[in-house]
């Protein structure tokens, strides 16, 4: 020790079995002092990028008192000894707890505890815990600075606040580091484990995911297959079969007195409302023009549907491009903004409700079901499995959607209305042009008058027959043969063969029945009529939608006629009246 300590606290020092010693570092005080007035603001970024200056300044301590353990420790015979070998006993990794002690000391930091690596004679490199306290009264010229290699210490100070010794414990933390290296190592490797099994499990998972979405789409696609196979049992054999009767009965009422007119009207009548009966069943089974005209067609349809049936007023907007649909995501939006559209007419005690169709970032459609009724507590059907109105039910439309990639948002408060957000996925694609566009410029065999002539020359309207259905040509042509200024040339079960006898006879009228196999009616008409203009078209469903006949009108056809219509609109039809 030096200065003013005591004989008694000299004797202490020497004895401690520590390392201790104090160091005199007024050299590098004034080396930092010098770089700050020099223009340096960051110490640490300085030293860093100035690794020389880092060991210029460790040249710069000078030692001022050891104690016999230091000198044992570092293996050296005296104070002078220690204080030139010191340095050479730094590791790489010892500077920069030694960089660590400049930067507290050029911020005017009096004390200091780090772990350094120092490479200690025989004993190969270790870990040690160094203690470094400033004399009070030195902190400007850190003249009187004490070091000790510690695990816990407490300087010892006289009446004046000098240090003259430490009450310390040292401790070889080497072990210390190997333990929590090996311990680091295990979390390391524990880590890597469990990532690896989330890693595997996040992979089951979305495999699952995956297949579910599958089945999902594959059980919504089950059951519209069932429900359009129905639909086409009703529409193509009883709905045919009563259209059939119609005209038979039409035909047979000319024949028959007047005392039978009467009877004849009963019958009629039991046929219409069978007729308006299968069509309304065929429609909430399957909607065909859903599937013929796309998902906005349908929802088109449903608003007119829902209006007519329960009188709430559905108001529709949409701004999604033309785009591919997937039919899954078609039939279950379909159906799950119908069920919601029932939820509304029965519950939400309001006469007008709105969809809103959008096309998100996400290249997803979504759609807004709205109202301003009753409204309620999502809360309450958070646990709802059973439908409200007979259909999907609100547990089904959102467990399905999820599945697929898609997601059902409620916002509702009692009393303020309701608003559902239905999202599901589709991808945006061009519309297909049509496959069967007339080439621009090319001539057109069919273009001539060569229909009215003959016409004409025959003094009767020549009629083709295009409809799939057996029973219902048989009943057209028993009706329109009955016509003197009538005449059935041929029959088309298909659109494809509709345009081929089309182009072979000449007809003056076709009646073109909407849904067709091979070609539908609205493709078999755009082409009939972009080769052959003069041939008058009158479509032809069980339906009378006006999307229909819209979808008709637009491809060429003069007019449209619902089969279920009486027998002399028919007639008046082909006849241009």
């Amino acid at each position: 020790m030096t200065g003013t300590a005591s004989s008694y606290h000299k004797d202490i020092f020497q004895a401690l079995p520590i390392p201790v010693w104090e160091e005199d570092l007024s050299r590098v005080a004034e080396k930092l002092a010098a770089l700050l007035r020099g223009g340096v603001v960051d110490m640490d970024l300085y030293l860093k990028d100035h690794p020389e200056m880092v060991r210029e300044m460790a040249g710069l301590v000078r030692i001022l008192a050891a104690n016999p353990a230091s000198l044992v420790l570092f293996g050296v015979p005296d104070q002078a000894s220690l204080e030139r070998v010191l340095r050479l006993y730094f590791v790489d990794a010892a500077w920069d707890s030694f960089r660590e002690k400049l930067i507290l000391l050029s911020r005017g930091g009096a004390r200091f505890t780090g772990e350094i690596p120092i490479r200690f004679p025989g004993n190969g490199n270790a870990m040690a815990r160094l203690r470094m306290e400033v004399t009070a009264g030195h902190e400007n010229t850190l003249d009187r600075v004490v070091m000790a290699f510690i695990d816990s210490a407490a300087p010892m100070r006289d009446a004046d606040g000098n240090i003259i010794g430490a009450a310390i414990l040292n401790e070889d933390i080497t072990e210390r580091h190997r333990a929590e290296k090996a311990l680091w190592e295990s979390e390391q490797r524990s880590r890597d484990e469990l990532e690896e099994r989330v890693a595997e499990r996040t992979a089951q998972l979305s495999l699952r995911a995956r297949q579910l979405a599958r089945l999902t789409s594959k059980l919504t696609l089950a059951e519209q297959k069932e429900r359009r196979r129905l639909a086409t049992v009703i529409h193509d054999n009883l709905q045919q079969i009563l259209t059939g009767a119609g005209f038979r009965l039409d035909v047979l009422e000319g024949r028959l007195g007047p005392d039978l007119s009467g009877e004849v009207a009963k019958v009629r009548k039991l046929i219409t409302e069978s007729l308006s009966v299968s069509r309304s069943l065929t429609a909430d089974l399957s909607p065909p023009i859903l599937h013929e005209a796309g998902l906005v067609a349908g929802l088109e349809w449903l608003c007119r549907w829902v209006a007519e049936r329960y009188g709430l007023t559905v108001r529709l907007t949409t701004e999604c491009p033309d785009y591919e649909e997937r039919e899954d995501v078609k039939i279950l939006l379909f159906e799950s903004t119908r069920e919601l559209l029932l939820n509304v007419a029965k519950h939400a005690g309001v006469s007008e409700a709105r969809i809103d169709i959008k096309w998100t970032q996400e290249d997803c459609m979504a759609i807004t079901v709205s109202d301003g009724g009753k409204g309620f507590d999502p809360d309450t059907l958070r646990f709802e499995t059973t439908p409200l109105a007979g259909g999907f039910g609100l547990f089904s439309i959102r467990e399905r959607l999820d599945l697929i990639g898609g997601n059902m948002t409620i916002h509702s408060i009692p009393g303020n209305g309701a608003r559902f957000i239905l999202t599901a996925p589709a991808r945006s694609a061009p519309a297909a042009a049509s496959d069967y566009a007339e080439t621009e410029g090319e001539a057109n065999p069919f273009d001539n008058d060569a229909s009215d002539d003959d016409a004409k020359a025959h003094d009767k309207f020549r009629v083709l027959l295009a409809d799939d259905h057996s029973i219902l040509r048989q009943g057209l042509a028993i009706l329109i043969s009955g016509e003197p200024d009538m005449e059935i040339v041929g029959e088309a079960s298909n659109g494809k063969e509709a345009v081929e006898l089309a182009r072979q006879l000449l007809p003056a009228v076709i009646l073109m029945d909407f849904s067709m196999p091979k070609m539908d009616g609205v493709t078999a008409t755009r082409i009939i009529h972009s080769e052959m203009p003069n041939i008058r078209i009158i479509g032809l469903s069980m339906y009378e939608e006006s999307d229909r006949a819209i979808a008709m009108r637009e491809a060429g056809a003069v007019d449209y006629v619902s089969k279920s219509a009486a027998s002399h609109k028919l007639l008046a039809a082909i006849r241009g009246e």
